[in-house]
């Protein structure tokens, strides 16, 4: 929806091809890879191994080419896509539905030359110029992720180790902008327009997507050791008429030296935004440096670091304001359960909150005249957009617009809650106590596994449903509680990368046998009837690690999409599977078969497990066709998957 913020009305609505039939196509989402020809009229979607060619103006499939998409020509007329085993690569002529030439190698990535007459791809070990017709032209050894060609072909872009530029005609290296052994990434302009500041970590760093704090050297999904760099982080800036680049500050060893971003991906219109480059000539970043996620800046001409944050609590989402005086950022310092919008100059002077109270705000979104775009919601409030003045007056824009019928007044208000864990540590929760209590109790685990669930309605929609989940449960008499585990977000990096998380032990666990003992404590629990657990994803594998591990204490689970197996045999033994002997208490679990994030064999192989080893639990499956990962492709599905996994929980909690 494009809006008009003065008048609050909707001045356009452009909504995404719905794909064709089979059913399990019937929406867009978790799309692997697209392209949009040059002049809009069709976009090439790649999905589960095919490509799909879609009218934009009618949404209307016009093709379906067999084999994953790696590049269209800017008019569409032609494509790169891998073969049924992807060990090939086809081009083919999308207009006459016919395959050109089949190039012997996988292409990793590509480009067409704006005259769409050369092609230039990128192998695992090389760069291969291609003429239309597929035949090979030259090739050069190189190493490239990322492909890009100016619009007269004079030149090459290429980014990998090094961003590099080169004369295609040579082939020659014209201009190396990075060392071979660090990667340069999250670059952010100068106001002038000529200077570029941007992030640089060592090829290795355990903190780069490509290697993946998950998938550190000692496996994947674990605690591996303090979260630590060798070669720490650092920000270059280069000017455009000067090839050489220098570093303007450099993270201490130690704490902080690996980079932790901001989570962009949940504001929008900042996707990708990590450096933050001021009018007065300052360069705005985030450090870990304290243990917490902090603001700080940095002279663009070099020198010491302020910083800009202080306190207990994270920047979570941040943007530069139209006039680059300011950050507006999104944080829970001040408040570890929510989140609330502050801004902050440069300069080092305290932060000037924007937003604060018992709901969230998130997303800011700087406008014109100092005014705030974001997004807010409560315990009873959905989200809703809303934009602030720069005088500090707030409107609700009518997006969207809360129903009459909303049953505001039927949910129960979360109460912040602290408990000892199994080990003596605190741990955290938030609390739904019904009007009326039947005496059961719930607990919730989220997924992630990096998340923090809010006291309220949730920014991801997923969180958005759960909590919903969590009113429902609580609504029929259920004492329902939703535990912020070590390893969730926003608490530091102290209780993010807690000893012992994940496959390297499960101490996770340890707060959730705490939660289930410190509800089977109150008055209005039957403790005679132990703790039912549920979960979706990670908060699966929560869900099946606390039924296998600690069947004495929860007595029924509802595991959507879990995690039960690992990759290693170290992690193995810490996986569900691997703690099959003490498994007694009932479990459903569910999982869509068009789940790209976590494999349904996960559930697959659990199932047959226990149906294995463990025949005497009683187990309740169910595949739901076409769904992915966190099953609400449909509204009407979502609601029967919760209403039956909820009514599984209740029924042998003792409670209709």
């Amino acid at each position: 929806l494009v809006w008009d913020l003065e008048r609050g009305a909707v001045l356009r609505e452009i909504a995404p091809p719905a794909l064709a039939t089979p059913s399990r196509r019937t929406i867009p989402g978790q799309l692997d890879d697209l392209a949009l020809t040059i002049d809009g009229k069709r976009v090439f979607v790649r999905r589960s191994g095919e490509t799909f060619v879609f009218d934009v103006e009618s949404g209307g499939l016009v093709k379906t080419i067999s084999g994953g998409l790696v590049a269209a020509s800017q008019d569409g007329a032609r494509v790169l896509v891998h073969d049924k085993d992807g060990a090939r690569t086809v081009l083919w002529e999308v207009g006459a539905n016919r395959e050109i030439a089949t190039l012997p190698f996988r292409v990793e990535h590509a480009v067409f030359a704006t005259n769409g007459r050369a092609i230039y791809a990128a192998t695992d070990k090389e760069i291969v110029l291609l003429k239309e017709t597929g035949a090979i032209t030259s090739r050069w050894a190189a190493d490239a992720t990322r492909l890009a060609i100016t619009r007269d072909g004079s030149r090459l872009v290429t980014s990998s180790k090094a961003v590099s530029v080169w004369d295609p005609a040579g082939p020659k290296l014209v201009r190396t902008f990075a060392g071979a052994r660090r990667v340069p990434i999250s670059a952010a302009w100068s106001p002038d327009g000529r200077r570029l500041a941007f992030r640089r970590e060592p090829a290795d760093s355990p903190g780069m997507d490509r290697n993946s704090w998950e998938r550190t050297s000692c496996g994947i999904y674990r605690y591996c050791g303090p979260f630590v760099s060798k070669q720490p982080w650092a920000i270059w800036v280069v000017e455009l008429n000067d090839p050489r680049s220098r570093k303007i500050w450099q993270a201490a060893p130690g704490a902080g030296s690996v980079y932790y971003g901001l989570d962009q991906s949940l504001s929008p219109g900042q996707h990708g935004d990590e450096l933050f480059w001021s009018v007065n000539d300052w360069v705005g970043f985030v450090w870990e440096r304290d243990g917490w996620r902090h603001l700080y800046a940095v002279p663009a001409s070099g020198g010491k670091a302020i910083r800009l944050t202080p306190g207990d609590g994270e920047v979570e989402t941040a943007a530069l304001s139209l006039d680059r005086k300011h950050i507006v950022y999104a944080t829970n310092i001040g408040d570890l359960e929510r989140r609330h919008i502050s801004m902050v100059g440069f300069d080092g002077a305290p932060p000037t909150p924007l937003t604060r109270g018992e709901a969230s705000q998130w997303s800011p979104t700087p406008l014109a005249g100092g005014r705030v775009a974001y997004i807010g919601a409560g315990w009873a409030e959905p989200p809703r957009v809303r934009v602030r003045e720069a005088g500090g007056a707030t409107e609700t824009v009518a997006l969207p617009e809360v129903p009459a019928t909303f049953p505001a007044a039927l949910l129960v208000k979360p109460q912040s809650v602290e408990f000892a864990a199994a080990d003596g540590q605190k741990a955290f929760g938030h609390l739904f106590v019904p009007a009326q209590s039947k005496g059961c109790a719930i607990i919730f685990s989220h997924g992630g596994i990096r998340r923090q669930m809010l006291p309220g309605f949730h920014y991801m929609d997923a969180y958005q449903y759960l909590y919903e989940m969590n009113q429902y449960l609580a609504s029929r008499g259920c004492v329902v509680l939703s535990v912020e585990y070590r390893s969730s977000i926003m608490r530091g990096e102290a209780f993010r990368n807690a000893p012992g998380w994940g496959f390297a032990g499960n101490s996770e666990l340890l707060d959730f046998v705490g939660a289930a003992k410190y509800l089977m404590a109150r008055k209005d629990v039957d403790a005679r009837r132990g703790v039912g657990i549920y979960g979706l994803s990670w908060g699966g594998y929560m869900t099946a690690e606390a039924l296998a591990q600690h069947s004495d204490l929860f007595k029924v689970g509802f595991d959507m999409a879990g995690v039960h197996t690992a990759p290693d045999p170290l992690g193995y033994a810490h996986s569900a599977i691997g703690h099959l002997s003490t498994w007694t208490s009932p479990v459903f679990v569910v999982h869509g078969d068009d789940d790209l994030n976590v494999d349904i064999n996960e559930s697959i192989a659990l199932a047959r497990a226990l149906q294995i080893q463990r025949p005497q639990v009683e187990l309740k499956q169910r595949v739901v066709p076409g769904q992915t990962h966190d099953l609400y492709q449909t509204y009407e599905q979502l609601v029967e998957i919760y209403t039956e996994g909820s009514d599984f929980l209740l029924e042998r909690l003792g409670t209709r």
